[in-house]
Parts: C-alpha cells; sequence; structure tokens
C-alpha cells in the first residue's frame, strides 16, 4: 500500500450537533492513496456503495476509522471516472450517531486516465 498523499479528515462540529467530511469532494486517481483521518472523540466507519472505488472497502461492509489514526485506502486501478458517495458514520460525544456530512453527501471523484498521443 502506497502511503496516503491525500487525507479526508473526518471531524466533530464544535456544536456537537454535526460531523464533518472535509473535503466534501476529492478529486483522484487510479492507483492513487487516500488516507481518512478521524479527528473525532470515537471510533468511526466508512461505508461505500459500489464496488472496485477503494480496494479496501466493499459494499455495505463497514470499514473501521479508529479515533486518532489515518486510515490508508488505495483508489482502485480500474475504477469507473466519476463521482462516487461514501458515508462515515460517526458516534458523537453526546453518544448521538450521525454521518458525517461534506458539501452534500461526500464523494471521492476519479479522474479519467489521461490519454497518451502519439504524434510524429
Amino acid at each position: 500500500m502506497k502511503v496516503a498523499s491525500r487525507k479526508v479528515y473526518i471531524l466533530e462540529l464544535p456544536s456537537g450537533a454535526y460531523a464533518l467530511a472535509d473535503p466534501g469532494g476529492l478529486e483522484v486517481d487510479r492507483g492513487e492513496a487516500i488516507g481518512f483521518e478521524n479527528q473525532t472523540a470515537n471510533d468511526a466507519a466508512l461505508f461505500i456503495a459500489e464496488e472496485n472505488v477503494l480496494v479496501e472497502a466493499h459494499p455495505l461492509t463497514g470499514v473501521l476509522l479508529p479515533r486518532g489514526a489515518v486510515t490508508p485506502f488505495t483508489v482502485a486501478s480500474d475504477a469507473e471516472p466519476g463521482a462516487h458517495e461514501y458515508q462515515v458514520l460517526v458516534t458523537l460525544r453526546s453518544g448521538r450517531r450521525v454521518f458525517a456530512v461534506g458539501s452534500s453527501t461526500p464523494r471521492i471523484i476519479i479522474r479519467p486516465p489521461t490519454q497518451v498521443s502519439m504524434s510524429v
């Protein structure tokens, strides 16, 4: 696994009522490493709806994001370009469980592979 060059931060807002995934939209390339850094007071869980987005995550199976840690993931080499939504379930200090929000639903945006032109 590569060292994560890009990170998504999972934060509990000061009000204690909500959690945030920052950035809400992360643009990445196939094969790129992403780290999810859980800065909340409790463990969290990442859920993704599609196969072949993140190598270490599978549909409807939560992946533990331990509190205070960076959990690394790799964008699948055969991931389809476009936006892929995910959810992070966070237990707030109050004990309330919420999904972290981004600008809307958090998403990983996979850029299309670059086309190499052979001009002579």
